[in-house]
């Protein structure tokens, strides 16, 4: 998978594309339900790491979210 610069606010939930330090201390997600979030950066690899399905990763047929 090619790493997508962010031009196009469809990052990947991993450490590749994400949040990048670019955003200094986090960026603003936007969740399936139509709310938006900051995020630190720190929050960012935490929640890409370890909590799936959690608000990077949905995919309700799965059992771990992703």
């Amino acid at each position: 998978m090619r790493a997508n610069a962010g031009m196009d606010a469809s990052q990947y939930p991993n450490e590749e594309e994400g949040v990048g330090h670019r955003h200094k201390k986090g960026a603003v997600i936007l969740g399936f339900g139509g709310q938006a979030l900051f995020i630190t950066f720190d929050q960012f690899q935490r929640e890409q790491r370890y909590n799936k399905p959690g608000l990077l990763w949905c995919a309700p047929d799965s059992q771990d979210g992703t």
